[in-house]
């Protein structure tokens, strides 16, 4: 099925590999909510280990991660397609479960005193759902019922949405205020893309060599917002953890 993408003047088209209809889909970007970009934990560093905490009354002092994954899928929406929350549902899940651990491995060679209390943000570059799941899922059961909650993932057609947006929609700017905003002292890249700089303060060694995952085109767009790029690593999406 062709679909063509709208986005305020911008326009492109791209194919969803598991559905076939006659004529193209026209959908306007535009008019699709976002899910904002939100703390998920607070952990303490003992010393030794990372221990959840709650929310802290005073939050000066805290040593802010910014944990950036893509877009949101359907999980971060609810049956009406209203925004619910960055990684939730399974990804929610493995999160919860292995992010103290994800913080003792990225942390393993900085030095925190105790008591550091840090705040992990999760921020999506583009806010909006490039995987189309609640879009197509409305498409395709209007014109066969029978196909009720058979919308399959397309990778390939959610990366074209994304870059579509992030790059020919500048959308990448966006994020690129939210980033310098939340002024993140760690950055943790965990977008879909292999991983190159996997420990802190190896940034240094940067080639600008030349890559189309999603990964790559967020870590371009962070060096131009000059942030800290010493304090920036890359990881799995927490999905996959």
């Amino acid at each position: 099925m062709d679909i063509i993408l709208k986005y305020n003047k911008n326009i492109r088209t791209t194919t969803y590999s598991y559905y076939s209809y006659n004529s193209p889909i026209v959908i306007d970007l535009s008019t699709f909510p976002c899910v904002q970009d939100e703390v998920k934990l607070y952990a303490e560093f003992n010393g030794i280990n990372f221990i959840e905490i709650n929310k802290p009354n005073c939050k000066k002092n805290i040593v802010k991660v910014a944990l950036i994954v893509e877009s949101p899928h359907k999980d971060e929406f609810d049956a009406n397609f209203n925004p619910r929350a960055p990684l939730n549902g399974k990804s929610g899940q493995r999160f919860s479960s292995k992010i103290l651990s994800k913080l003792q491995q990225w942390f393993a060679n900085s030095s925190f005193a105790p008591n550091t209390i840090f705040e992990i943000c999760v921020i999506n570059p583009v806010q909006i759902q490039t995987s189309l799941y609640h879009c197509l899922k409305t498409i395709i059961n209007n014109v066969n019922p029978n196909m009720n909650n058979k919308v399959k993932f397309d990778r390939k057609m959610r990366n074209n949405v994304w870059k579509f947006l992030f790059n020919d929609c500048q959308l990448k700017n966006d994020f690129n205020k939210r980033i310098l905003k939340y002024n993140p002292d760690y950055i943790i890249n965990c977008c879909t893309g292999s991983s190159i700089f996997t420990t802190f303060n190896s940034f240094n060694t940067y080639t600008n060599a030349y890559r189309t995952d999603l990964k790559s085109f967020v870590r371009d767009s962070l060096i131009i917002t000059k942030v800290n790029m010493n304090n920036y690593l890359e990881d799995k999406h927490p999905a996959v953890w």
